[in-house]
């Protein structure tokens, strides 16, 4: 068993110029043997304006698309590897195989009415870590609902930034829209400005069915700015504990309080910065999750906050980050990486900026 990696992107030299093409040999027993890995590193030598699909039968022991490490976004749109559609053709991302990982894109839906990511039925070991996923659906579309991330089997969100998708004035619009029959798995994710384009008429809901089944869990998250509705169901034995909202939530225990001018960066509705920034009262007063699941340890700027020692922040972003010899704070816009996966520590570099 080995880890094949493989280098997507534009430039000269690269192993593919598109994911689909990386995809579509995932089959092939000339570059995988039965058991190996794969991983498919994007660049952003351009954007990526496909609709990708991760759809066939393979003898795979993972899969996992994801950023080169030296292109990964910082947390802020177009600053990294990034998923672009041209055109609304069914979801960005749609995946069809147990053991996947979708991490470290910028995944932007374009605002032409597109739909996010999609986990299909009957998978396990299913992950979106660490990306930024916005601008899905479109306010000129009027009556087509919009379904950022739709899970029908049991998977793991975990340090995502998930902001500004909408729907138009006739339409529905669901960030995370769930099969009540299996258990999702939400951990430190940011939701910012997820919005329906007639809240008098329609609905928005951060999770529709995500927590209507008993085995869920929402944890350490931060949903600001939205509208209208935290979900539709919830199951009354869901974990739903550390959360960060603008005031109280009936259902959810240790909720903290906060507005979005006092907790971030950047409060662009277009193109904001979900960091924390000094104040904030989500920094810490998370939970410690360890290291389950696979890297939820692992910040949206590929901080580890286990290793750090430090006390969890709700959201995203670990504002208390690892301390320099200086014994300077890294500023929130630094990148501070920390790689690695289920079979251990692969690589290590940091970026200072003070």
């Amino acid at each position: 068993m080995a880890n094949v990696a493989k280098t997507i992107g534009t430039a000269v030299g690269r192993d593919y110029s598109t994911i689909s093409a990386w995809e579509s040999d995932l089959s092939d027993t000339s570059i995988y043997a039965s058991q190996d890995t794969a991983e498919g590193d994007c660049y952003d030598d351009s954007e990526f304006s496909e609709n990708v699909s991760i759809n066939g039968v393979f003898d795979l022991l993972k899969i996992t698309l994801t950023a080169d490490p030296s292109t990964r976004h910082d947390g802020t749109i177009g600053s990294g590897a990034t998923i672009k559609p041209s055109a609304p053709t069914s979801y960005a991302i749609n995946v069809n195989e147990s053991n996947t990982v979708i991490s470290w894109l910028d995944i932007n839906g374009n605002d032409n009415g597109a739909n996010g990511v999609k986990f299909n039925t009957g998978l396990s070991d299913v992950y979106l870590q660490n990306c930024l996923v916005h601008n899905f659906g479109s306010t000129s579309d009027v009556s087509t609902d919009v379904y950022v991330i739709r899970n029908l089997s049991a998977a793991n969100f975990t340090n995502n930034f998930i902001f500004n998708n909408t729907s138009g004035s006739s339409a529905d619009l669901f960030v995370h829209h769930s099969s009540n029959s299996v258990a999702s798995y939400v951990y430190n994710n940011t939701y910012y400005y997820n919005n329906v384009g007639d809240n008098s008429s329609n609905s928005g809901y951060i999770f529709y069915d995500t927590l209507n089944n008993e085995g869920s869990v929402a944890k350490n998250i931060i949903i600001l700015r939205y509208d209208n509705n935290y979900w539709n169901l919830k199951n009354a034995s869901a974990v739903l504990d550390y959360w960060g909202a603008v005031g109280a939530i009936t259902g959810v225990s240790n909720v903290t309080t906060d507005t979005y001018g006092n907790a971030f960066v950047g409060t662009s509705t277009s193109d904001p910065d979900l960091h924390l920034k000094t104040g904030s009262n989500f920094i810490g007063t998370a939970v410690d999750l360890g290291t389950s699941p696979i890297d939820v340890e692992i910040d949206i700027n590929g901080n580890n906050r286990d290793s750090a020692g430090v006390t969890w922040d709700l959201g995203a972003h670990e504002f208390e980050l690892p301390i320099a010899a200086t014994g300077k704070k890294i500023k929130p816009n630094t990148r501070f990486h920390l790689f690695h996966g289920t079979e251990g520590f692969e690589a290590f570099s940091t970026h200072f900026n003070f």
